[in-house]
């Protein structure tokens, strides 16, 4: 078998949406994700594994050992219910990717899903992080949201799991809708990322505009505030350390 299902929980009577968030440019579309599941307090409906998955586990921050594996969350929304579907990793083959897809999709359409959001993210620049462009299943929809001042999102590809989901729901005439953000991916000294909480919130708040969701963001609007101020003292101690640099390379040089 290609993939194994774990279900971990009842499955709610209806679902209206399912939205789709990976690791990737800048966490963003993860963080967004992830920010629907602790904000709406979501429950785990199912895990999915993939042989397809890379070779490897992740060592949890207590020291647990986990497989790599991808979740569906159930969350009670106003009255209804949110799926969100969510990994860290992709897998290896575009077979893989598909049998993920079709699997979270077939879950979701049995529950009733009819509107389907890809939360996504491109490399760009800090000034255009947080830009969000859209692409859709139909032209009718892309007008719709042209209408609310949304860009049409051009020349460029959805991949992987994400773009799986989002053809194969377009192909079972779902609503479906990609909301695509600039990232702007930041590096410390020591090569680690750092998340771009700026972009995922411009995803949450494109996602409220579209579905009419009340969503607190105070969190993650305190989040972007620690971010910009971590990067302003990193770019100051970079200009700092260049022009102490500079300053001894320009000093006077002896030959022994």
């Amino acid at each position: 078998m290609p993939l194994e299902k774990r279900l971990t929980s009842e499955l709610p009577p209806r679902c209206r949406v399912l939205v789709a968030g990976w690791a990737g440019p800048g966490y963003s579309a993860r963080i967004a994700a992830d920010y629907l599941v602790e904000e709406f307090r979501g429950e785990l409906l199912a895990e999915i594994y993939s042989y397809h998955f890379p070779a490897h586990v992740t060592v949890s921050k207590e020291g647990f050992v986990e497989p790599v594996k991808c979740s569906l969350f159930k969350c009670k929304v106003e009255g209804d219910w949110l799926l969100v579907f969510s990994g860290d990793e992709e897998p290896l083959t575009p077979e893989g990717q598909f049998e993920l897809a079709k699997e979270a999709l077939e879950i979701a359409t049995k529950l009733g899903v009819r509107e389907v959001y890809i939360f996504d993210a491109v490399p760009g620049t800090r000034e255009n992080s947080g830009e969000i462009k859209v692409a859709c299943s139909d032209g009718a929809l892309l007008e719709q949201l042209k209408e609310m001042g949304f860009k049409p999102l051009k020349a460029h590809r959805v991949i992987g799991v994400l773009g799986m989901l989002a053809g194969l729901a377009s192909e079972r005439r779902l609503r479906t809708t990609c909301l695509v953000t600039g990232t702007y991916t930041y590096f410390t000294p020591s090569g680690r990322m750092v998340a771009d909480s700026r972009a995922a919130k411009a995803l949450l708040e494109a996602f409220c505009k579209l579905t009419g969701l009340q969503l607190d963001l105070s969190r993650i609007s305190r989040e972007v505030k620690l971010t910009d101020s971590f990067i302003a003292e990193l770019e100051a101690e970079k200009r700092r350390l260049l022009k102490v640099a500079l300053k001894h390379e320009g000093g006077p040089s002896y030959v022994r």
